[in-house]
């Protein structure tokens, strides 16, 4: 309660949260990344000048694959015209006000989203735009592209219809729905086929490493995950920096990929 009612600058002091703002929405987070749901921080952000995912640069530079990076938003965002009903309009305005709200302060009219995030109370909670919003978007697109491509095979079954010599309208229906899938996850390959994770080689700056996690977690995970009943584990002693003498350091405890069970503990000092 304390945190849902203080003020923007008391919140400020404590979580740091214009400098939090500035950092995620970044210049990722401009209207055409997201549109294109590029709006992820670690694919443009790199470590003395190595890029950490060098795999996505190519997503910036060849022509072909920028061209491809219109074809979601576009399948998208032609269902309003090809099929319009009250699902279609829901959908395509949750795209449209994630997408806004999405890119933060970035223009056009970010100073909207700063005055929210500075004047309604509890609002700073949006302190990364495209990780909050960006879920909806990914959704609404989902749906909107499936009712583009079940329009476009309703088009061509009519069209080849008329033609009695070709070959089946099923064939050439989904034939076209196809390519367009097929299309889609090519663009996609290097995150469909985990590609896009460097190799030794590309990561000269910070080389990839296995970790080795002692026995002990798994046991005491399997043993806490067993009790019955709704539960939360106090994580003691009391540590604000989620690092251990073996080796692993996390935003999060390593408790939390473990344990099934809820989990009480600080995080970043708060």
């Amino acid at each position: 309660s304390q945190y849902a009612s203080g003020s923007f600058e008391s919140m400020d002091a404590v979580f740091n949260l214009r400098g939090l703002l500035e950092a995620t929405s970044g210049r990722s987070n401009n209207f055409l990344n997201v549109i294109r749901l590029y709006g992820d921080n670690i694919w443009f952000d790199g470590y003395k000048n190595t890029p950490y995912l060098p795999f996505f640069t190519r997503y910036l530079k060849d022509p072909v694959l920028i061209g491809l990076s219109f074809l979601f938003p576009l399948l998208a965002y032609a269902a309003l015209f090809l099929k319009r009903n009250r699902y279609v309009v829901f959908f395509t305005l949750l795209a449209l006000g994630a997408t806004f709200v999405g890119k933060g302060i970035h223009a056009p009219f970010g100073e909207i989203f700063f005055w929210a995030f500075k004047n309604i109370p509890g609002f700073w909670v949006y302190r990364a735009p495209w990780q909050k919003f960006g879920l909806l978007m990914m959704v609404s697109y989902s749906f909107l592209a499936a009712v583009t491509c079940g329009r476009l095979y309703e088009l061509v079954s009519t069209a080849i219809g008329r033609f009695r010599r070709l070959p089946s309208r099923r064939f050439w229906s989904w034939a076209a729905v196809l390519v367009i899938v097929a299309v889609h996850l090519a663009y996609h390959y290097g995150f469909i086929f985990g590609r896009m994770l460097p190799t030794t080689e590309e990561r000269k700056v910070l080389p990839g490493f296995h970790q080795d996690y002692p026995s002990y977690l798994f046991d005491a995970a399997s043993w806490v995950n067993a009790q019955p009943g709704d539960f939360n584990v106090l994580l003691l002693p009391d540590d604000k920096a989620n690092a251990y003498s073996w080796g692993y350091g996390g935003a999060s405890d390593i408790t939390v990929k473990l344990f099934s069970k809820g989990l009480v503990f600080r995080q970043y000092g708060e």
